[in-house]
């Protein structure tokens, strides 16, 4: 009795001596919090980014792009709201394209006009009459005769928004026009061309285009030049000569050559 005692004393004294658990510590603030931070009262924009008709650079189709697929006119600066048009640049494999952009005020896809000339300003207000006729119109100044340059604009058109792929025009002044009928010539997506004082276009180029519909505008005071090439068309074409002697986008500052140029473009899709 007296030994078992003598244990229970012992196993007591033993749990006695156990230390008790360490208290789990907590993270004290050894400095005052910082004040808060002042209210920021952002710009608000007064008028609606979407009603702009700008492209933006984050535009989700360029991101949608497939491999090898070209990108949108990229547009240079922010637009002013009262201008007529987005000045753009256009990416080709030799560099880059300065251009202007002219969009209707429609949500709905209408037929894309490229126009070509060494200096785009030789057009005048020709690319306002066709915006205003119900087309998306790229101008391009122009000095290339690359035939990648060319298929590089007709992909970068068709991937604008307001552009209907299937009805594609091309309209090209002097120096430009050959560059446009041999561009033309080679891609199917090109459905109509004008050319307006056309300079060294062959048969070959001709042949190549048709049955497609054609436009050739010349001085009434030289047709010789547009006549030789009477013969080799085989498609709608439509010779019309301007009284007075013009250099490319002059002539339709004279009489009516722009209307009718318009009316002949809008009666390929039409009827």
């Amino acid at each position: 009795m007296y030994v078992f005692l003598l244990l229970l004393t012992l196993f007591v004294l033993a749990a006695c001596d156990s230390p008790l658990p360490t208290p789990i510590p907590t993270r004290a603030l050894s400095a005052p919090t910082l004040a808060p931070s002042p209210e920021i009262l952002p710009l608000i924009p007064e008028f609606d980014p979407a009603q702009s008709g700008g492209l933006g650079q984050s535009d989700p189709t360029a991101a949608a792009l497939p491999s090898g697929a070209e990108l949108p006119p990229l547009p240079v600066g922010t637009r002013d709201l009262a201008s007529a048009f987005q000045t753009v640049q256009v990416t080709i494999g030799s560099g880059i394209l300065e251009g202007d952009l002219y969009t209707p005020s429609t949500d709905l896809r209408v037929p894309g006009v490229i126009l070509l000339a060494a200096e785009r300003a030789a057009w005048l207000d020709f690319p306002l009459r066709l915006r205003d006729a119900g087309f998306t119109v790229l101008s391009i100044t122009y000095n290339t005769s690359d035939l990648s340059a060319f298929q590089s604009l007709i992909q970068t058109l068709i991937q604008i928004g307001t552009v209907d792929p299937t009805r594609i025009a091309v309209f090209a002044a002097d120096s430009a026009s050959r560059a446009a009928l041999d561009g033309c010539g080679a891609d199917a997506l090109c459905d109509a061309a004008a050319l307006l004082n056309p300079q060294d276009i062959t048969t070959d180029a001709v042949l190549r285009f048709n049955p497609r519909p054609l436009l050739i505008a010349a001085p009434a005071s030289d047709t010789a030049a547009a006549e030789a090439l009477r013969p080799a068309v085989s498609g709608d074409a439509f010779f019309l000569y301007v009284p007075g002697a013009f250099s490319g986008g002059q002539a339709l500052a004279l009489g009516t050559p722009g209307a009718q140029m318009i009316e002949w473009l809008l009666g390929r899709w039409t009827g």
